[in-house]
């Protein structure tokens, strides 16, 4: 019925002919939006749009803080839990300002599409809230409509609120997801199910039908084997208009992960391998033995060091040479021009060996040119042995105690219907943890050759995929993980506080090593390990340079820069309560005119005059990568900057 997207700066004009517009209903402060370009420059979460027939009908705004002038962007929580007596668990992280809205008297479904959308895009969001003020006494053309948000809300006042003598207070209307969206059920599936989730499943992948018939769901269900208790089917169900269940797509799990196999063959190490392990109880051990990449750090690539230690490692014999008056040895410590290659000086009596000199350095250089476009120049391959810690059963120890530890599940197929809102796929996603809720880990395996499927694209945005290891065996999946409590965690950020030290410096523990004490040592790897330059320079200097800046912080109340610690947990507990998963790093930034000598930034956009930071450093475990929204946005409610830069350099060779 209602077409809803994000408003741009192109539907000024029509915003405005609504705005102006006689027959309308709004909430919110209306003063503002009449010059409609002003109010683009505002910082808003969400500007949506409701069209019908092509028209605009409504128009919506949404933040993660309310438009209260006097209160500042992070203190609305503690502001909301005195002021009023809430009883639904709002936090930082699921709930949204609804601040303006404006549509059509003879179109009020049209709230309600604009409420739905936002749910939609927003997976945590739970809590929907506009603010409405003491009514005042004021034209007419200027009175809010709270009639129509009032069908879908909760409605809280203040605690000074009294019906009798203090009725006119500013009161809070709550919208709660699960009281709009249609309801989502789900259920282990049945045998009768074979034929909806066959029709289903063959609209986005027919090759399976072909391949297994139309009964292989039902078969699947049936079997009667040892390993049958590890498959697991789960059917999402949707309440359509008329409150009827209907099946809306399923998710086929399976507990039987091979944890050896992916272990030699991805890189499963910030993973605990897959497994969990309690040392208070009864252990075993394994050793497997793989083979590891490490990138070449760009301090031995192509610093003055690096290129005298390349030639030097450069020993070329079997040079004819006039008598021995210029031996190979000698000839190595020829004096050569750094400008054009030619030699400065040659041994008096041995002008004849000159044409010897020049073929020996053109030998030299072929062979260090010849280097460098050799993949081994930028990374290194070595074997390396991963240690396995698993619990054993002491009175079933014929069982296979590493499996028995497995700490992870895959997920082989998930399929929605076309009806199914795709946004909602999330959550499918909390709901298969419940099948397992003694494992953390979810994989999913996607063949190379595989077209992209609907539902696993939608899936895999909140996966993360998993480096392969050289291997001998051909045609490897593409992996992707993802944890629990990226499904269920909330990414909140707290400033930085004495005690985070620590837990910043263990960032970089492993990384921070040298690769002989990370993995192995082998004095065959001269380049790589008795090399003159630090392999680690990079990860040294920023460690040393965090340093700096936390102690700056912590003991400058006026530092320039800003220091957060990102975590994951439940935002309305105390920092303690939420587990470090990564850090960042801000400073204003001051010189962007000089960017606009390098970069295509657009020049003059009033919005951007607004106070900008620069992102120093930013550290993130890879699980929460697809929270970076999250972060950006907090970021921005508790700073008063409006633009992040990242001034990236590229490598290139």
């Amino acid at each position: 019925m209602y077409s809803v997207r994000s408003a741009t700066k192109e539907n000024a004009q029509e915003l405005t002919l609504l705005i102006h517009d006689s027959h309308v209903k709004w909430f919110g402060n209306k003063r503002i939006k009449y010059d409609v370009k002003e109010s683009f420059k505002a910082y808003q979460t969400h500007r949506l749009i409701a069209l019908r027939d092509d028209s605009i009908v409504a128009f919506a705004e949404f933040r993660n803080y309310p438009a209260i002038g006097p209160l500042p962007s992070d203190n609305w929580l503690d502001w909301l839990l005195h002021r009023y007596c809430i009883t639904v668990s709002i936090s930082w992280l699921n709930t949204l300002f609804f601040t303006f809205c404006i549509y059509r008297e003879d179109e009020p479904e049209s709230l309600l599409a604009l409420i739905r959308e936002v749910f939609y895009r927003e997976n945590r969001l739970l809590y929907l809230i506009a603010v409405r003020m003491p009514y005042l006494a004021k034209h007419t053309h200027y009175i809010e409509h709270f009639d129509d948000l009032a069908k879908y809300c909760q409605i809280f006042y203040p605690r000074e609120f009294s019906i009798e003598s203090n009725a006119n207070t500013q009161s809070v209307f709550i919208v709660k997801r699960y009281g709009l969206l249609p309801a989502i059920t789900y259920r282990k599936a049945l045998a009768e199910d074979n034929d909806d989730i066959v029709e289903m499943h063959s609209r986005e992948l027919p090759e399976m039908r072909a391949a297994l018939g139309d009964f292989y769901i039902a078969e699947e269900l049936m079997r009667t084997d040892e390993d049958a208790k590890n498959s697991v089917i789960i059917v999402t169900e949707i309440q359509n208009e008329n409150h009827e269940s209907m099946t809306a797509g399923f998710m086929w799990l399976n507990a039987n992960v091979d944890i050896r196999y992916y272990v030699r063959n991805y890189e499963m190490e910030m993973f605990g391998n897959l497994l969990s392990f309690n040392p208070t109880k009864p252990s075993g051990f394994e050793e497997i033995t793989v083979m590891w990449t490490e990138r070449t750090p760009e301090a031995q690539l192509f610093t003055a060091a690096a290129m005298h230690e390349l030639c030097e490692s450069t020993f070329l014999g079997g040079i004819q040479s006039n008598g021995n008056s210029t031996s190979t040895t000698s000839l190595g410590k020829i004096r050569i021009s750094s400008i054009d290659g030619n030699i400065l000086d040659v041994p008096k009596k041995a002008s004849i060996d000159k044409f010897y000199a020049h073929e020996y350095l053109y030998l030299k250089f072929s062979y260090i040119f010849e280097k460098f476009g050799t993949l081994h120049y930028y990374i290194n391959k070595h074997d390396k042995v991963v240690n396995l810690f698993y619990n054993v059963d002491p009175k079933n120890r014929k069982k296979d105690g590493l499996q028995l530890s497995s700490n992870v599940f895959e997920l082989r197929f998930i399929c929605v219907s076309n009806d199914f809102p795709l946004p909602r796929l999330f959550n499918c996603l909390n709901a298969m943890y419940s099948a397992f809720p003694d494992r953390d880990y979810c994989i999913m395996a996607i063949p190379k050759t595989a077209t992209a499927l609907r539902s696993h694209v939608e899936a895999l945005k909140y996966f993360m995929p998993v480096a392969q290891r050289p291997t001998e065996v051909t045609n490897l999946q593409d992996i992707f993980i993802t944890h629990r409590s990226t499904i269920f965690g909330e990414i909140s950020l707290f400033p930085l506080q004495s005690e985070d030290i620590e837990l910043i410096m263990d960032m970089f523990r492993d990384v921070s090593k040298p690769a002989h004490e990370r993995l192995f040592s082998s004095t065959s790897v001269s380049f790589a390990y008795n090399s003159k330059i630090n392999a680690l320079a990079d990860i040294d200097n920023e460690i040393l340079v965090i340093k700096q800046i936390m102690a700056d912080v912590l003991s400058n109340e006026n530092s320039e820069y800003n220091f957060f610690t990102i975590r994951c947990g439940n935002s309305t507990k105390s920092v303690h309560e939420n587990t470090a998963v990564g850090y960042v790093v801000l400073r204003k930034y001051l010189n962007r005119h000089e960017l606009l000598y390098h970069f295509h930034l657009p020049n003059n956009d009033p919005h951007l005059e607004n106070e900008r930071a620069e992102i120093i450093s930013l550290r993130l475990h890879p699980l929460y990568h697809n929270c970076c929204d999250v972060i950006l946005r907090n970021l921005a409610a508790k700073t008063n900057y409006y633009d992040f830069y990242f001034i990236y350099a590229p490598i290139s060779f």
